[in-house]
C-alpha cells in the first residue's frame, strides 16, 4: 500500500510512514450484511425508476388520446359551423352600370318595342360585358326588358359562389345553376323609354322578393342591389313623336270607365326641331304631318285589346299603338326619326260614386250652386210671370250601398202668377246625376253631371218623397 499523506510505498506491517512519519491504518472491508443492504437499496431505486417511467408513459398516452379526441371534435364542430354558416351574396358587389349606346340602324323605328323577359337557366353576360344597353337617340333611347339581366357580372358571382361552396362538405361540386335560374331574379329600371342625355337611370335587382333560401343543410342569403347610371353619348336626330299630339280620354266611374282617343280639334302647330313641318289634326284618332301645304304622312292611333270595353279602373296599364303607312319615306327621304310607334298609359284620377257619408266641400258646393243659378236664369228667361227665384235646399240621393246612380238635387222656390193674377209659391229642382269623387273631391265640372230641371211642385216634400222610396236622402245645405 502507499502512504495516504505522501504516497511513499509501505508494507502492510508499517504503522507509520518511514518517509513522512504519518500514521497509516488499513481500511476495514465492508461486512456482508452491509454489502447486501447496499445492493438491495440499489435494486429498489432501479425498480422505482422503472415504475415511474411506466406511469409517465401511460399518462403521456392518455394525454395524447385526449388531445387527439379534442382536436377531432373541434374539427367536426368547425366543419359543421362552416356548413351551417349562410352564404351571403351582396348583389351590390356585382352590379355594373356601364352604358352602351347601340345604333345598328341610323333611322330605326322600333325602339319602343318591348320583348318579353327570357326565362334562361344560364348566367352569362353578352359580348359587350356587364352594363345597361341603350338603343336609340337622344330623348328617344330605350332599354329592352330582356337585356336588364346583363347588369350583373355573372362570371365573378359564379366564381365567388363556387369558392364559398368549397367550404361546404358534401356540396363542393354544386353550381349556382343547381339552385337558381334567371327567372328567380327580377330586374327593373325607373325609366325604360324616352331616355335623354344627362338622364339618370336607376336599376334595381331583387331575388323573388325573398332574402334567404335554404337547401338541406345550407342557406343562401341575398342582399338586393340598386345603382344609378348617368346617360351620355346619345346622338341627336330630327324626330317626331306622334304621341305628343294625342290623348287617352277616360269617361265614367272607377271600375266602369270607357276609353277613347282624342286629337285636339284645333291642332295645327309647327313641330319643334323640324323647320317647315307642322302637325295637323286629321280626325279624332289621327294626326297628319305636313311640309308646307303638302301632307307627307298620316299617323293613325288605336287602342290595344286591353283598351276595349267599359270596365276600366285606376291603375290599369293601357297600350296605344300608332300606324304610319308612309314611315319608310319619312325616314329615308325626309330623314325624320319616328320616335315611338307605341305608348303605355297608366289610368289615374277615375272617381268613385259618391257614398252616403260624402261631405261636399264649400268649393264644390259653390261651383254647383253657381252653375244651377245660371241655369235657372236661362230656364225662366222667357217667363215674365216668374219672380223671386231662390234656392231652398240641396240633397244627395244615393241609390244603394254601391252608390251607383246617385243624384245631387238643388231645390228652388219661385213665385208664379195664377190665372186670377194672384202670386203663388211653387218649387222645383235641378238634377245632377252619377256624381263621382277622387280623393275626396268631385272629379268633373257641374255641366258633366247635369241631367234636367223640373218645376211645378206645390211643396218641397212632394219632391223629396218621390225619391225617398228608392234612395237614401241626405240634406247637404
Amino acid at each position: 500500500m502507499n502512504c495516504k499523506n505522501c504516497g511513499h510505498p509501505l508494507s502492510e506491517q508499517d504503522t507509520f510512514c518511514a518517509y513522512c512519519g504519518t500514521k497509516n491504518e488499513p481500511t476495514a472491508a465492508p461486512t456482508e450484511p452491509a454489502a447486501m443492504q447496499q445492493q438491495e437499496q440499489s435494486g429498489t431505486v432501479k425498480t422505482k425508476k422503472k415504475k415511474s417511467k411506466a406511469k409517465l408513459a401511460i399518462i403521456l398516452i392518455v394525454v395524447v388520446l385526449v388531445l387527439s379526441a379534442a382536436l377531432t371534435v373541434t374539427i367536426l364542430i368547425l366543419q359543421n359551423k362552416k356548413l351551417k354558416e349562410p352564404i351571403v351574396i351582396d348583389l351590390n358587389e356585382y352590379i355594373s352600370t356601364a352604358c352602351l349606346v347601340v345604333e345598328d340602324n341610323p333611322y330605326q323605328t322600333d325602339t319602343d318595342t318591348k320583348q318579353p323577359p327570357v326565362d334562361q337557366t344560364g348566367f352569362q353576360n353578352d359580348s359587350k360585358g356587364a352594363g345597361l344597353i341603350l338603343t336609340g337617340y337622344n330623348s328617344y333611347a330605350s332599354i329592352k326588358q330582356s337585356d336588364l339581366s346583363n347588369v350583373i357580372r355573372w362570371d365573378k358571382l359564379l366564381d365567388d359562389f363556387q369558392k364559398a361552396m368549397q367550404q361546404k362538405k358534401g356540396y363542393e361540386s354544386k353550381q349556382f345553376s343547381d339552385f337558381f335560374t334567371l327567372s328567380d331574379f327580377s330586374f327593373s329600371v325607373d325609366k325604360q323609354g324616352n331616355i335623354s342625355n344627362e338622364d339618370t337611370v336607376k336599376i334595381m335587382v331583387k331575388v323573388n322578393g325573398k332574402e334567404s333560401f335554404t337547401f338541406e343543410d345550407i342557406t343562401i342569403r341575398f342582399i338586393g342591389a340598386q345603382a344609378a347610371a348617368r346617360v351620355s353619348g346619345l346622338s341627336t336626330v330630327q324626330a317626331i313623336d306622334p304621341f305628343a299630339y294625342v290623348e287617352l280620354v277616360s269617361e265614367g266611374v272607377n271600375g266602369a270607365a270607357s276609353l277613347s282617343i282624342k286629337v285636339d280639334e284645333k291642332l295645327d302647330e309647327p313641330i319643334k326641331g323640324l323647320e317647315g313641318y307642322r302637325a295637323v289634326r286629321g280626325s279624332d284618332s289621327s294626326v297628319d304631318l305636313l311640309r308646307g301645304n303638302d301632307t307627307i304622312a298620316s299617323f293613325r292611333f288605336s287602342l290595344g285589346e286591353n283598351g276595349a270595353g267599359s270596365g276600366h279602373k285606376n291603375g290599369e296599364i293601357i297600350s296605344m299603338s300608332c300606324e304610319c303607312p308612309q314611315a319608310a319615306e319619312v325616314i329615308s327621304k325626309h330623314k325624320i326619326y319616328i320616335a315611338n310607334f307605341s305608348k303605355e298609359y297608366k289610368l289615374t284620377g277615375l272617381g268613385d260614386y259618391l257614398k252616403k257619408d260624402f261631405k261636399m266641400s264649400k268649393e264644390d258646393f259653390k261651383k254647383f250652386s253657381g252653375f244651377a243659378n245660371a241655369g235657372l236664369k236661362e230656364y225662366f228667361k222667357n217667363y215674365p210671370d216668374i219672380s223671386d227665384i231662390s234656392f231652398e235646399n240641396a240633397y244627395l240621393l244615393v241609390k244603394d250601398s254601391s252608390a251607383s246612380g246617385n243624384y245631387l238635387i238643388y231645390i228652388f222656390s219661385y213665385k208664379d202668377k195664377t190665372d186670377e193674377g194672384k202670386s203663388e209659391t211653387r218649387y222645383g229642382y235641378i238634377e245632377f246625376r252619377d256624381l263621382t269623387a277622387f280623393e275626396g273631391k268631385i272629379t268633373l265640372s257641374p255641366d258633366k253631371y247635369y241631367e234636367t230641371t223640373r218645376d211645378g211642385y206645390e211643396k218641397i216634400a212632394d219632391i223629396t218623397d218621390a225619391f225617398s222610396s228608392a234612395y237614401a236622402v241626405t240634406k247637404i245645405k
